[in-house]
């Protein structure tokens, strides 16, 4: 199959409230494996590639250590992947994008997104991982959510993505800041979304323990 092909069966991007969802990652037989997408939020960075933005740390310094403290499930990164859940992970994409992951179009997760029930849960224990008060920043809600193909070793290309906002990098050296990049007309992101685009926040392990109340439906629970 060629590239060309390729994309026009699987797109390098849908928009996830239009209707138009990926195929379950798997094998659809006899033979034909159907990529992985990943379903997040798209914010605008410009010059993204030259900065340094270390957001595997904060997976694992951050993201990692705050699920834990406010008890969401599922509790294990192996539980995880059985429903293709994740703790919220930031992407480079091409030279001027950056995505928030929040889960994978594995089969169980494809299946319990159909529920408004575990869009709700999805979106709550995403922006609970971020530690961002709901209504922090108002796009960010699951009719705003993408779907963006997986590429070997994370090298996404850059393209006409739809953002939810935009970020100019600054340095923050002299008495005017060098800033990356131009300004679109995409919304600005508030200040509690620029320490996590730039990697600025530091999780003190002061968060309360808070579990989801056993009422909530969590993807794996979908039939």
């Amino acid at each position: 199959m060629s590239n060309k092909e390729s994309n026009a069966r699987y797109p390098r991007f849908l928009p996830f409230a239009k209707g138009k969802q990926p195929l379950p990652e798997g094998i659809i037989p006899p033979s034909t494996r159907t990529p992985r997408y990943l379903l997040g939020w798209m914010i605008r960075v410009p010059e993204i590639r030259t900065l340094a933005a270390n957001y595997l740390a904060f997976r694992f310094d951050v993201t990692w250590p705050i699920w834990k403290a406010k008890n969401f499930k599922p509790a294990t990164q192996s539980e995880m992947n059985r429903v293709g859940l994740q703790i919220p992970q930031l992407w480079e994409v091409g030279e001027n994008y950056v995505i928030i992951s929040i889960a994978q179009n594995h089969p169980v997760m494809m299946a319990a997104l159909k529920s408004e029930k575990n869009r709700r849960v999805l979106l709550k224990q995403a922006l609970g991982a971020l530690n961002l008060a709901p209504g922090c920043f108002e796009p960010l809600t699951t009719k705003n959510l993408i779907w963006l193909r997986w590429e070997k070793g994370a090298q996404f290309s850059d393209a006409d993505y739809p953002c939810i906002g935009e970020h100019l990098w600054s340095d923050e050296i002299g008495p005017e800041s060098v800033r990356s990049g131009s300004l679109s007309t995409l919304p600005p992101l508030p200040k509690e979304m620029v320490t996590i685009i730039e990697t600025r926040y530091l999780y003190d392990g002061s968060l309360t323990t808070k579990a989801v109340p056993s009422s909530d439906v969590t993807p794996e629970e979908a039939n």
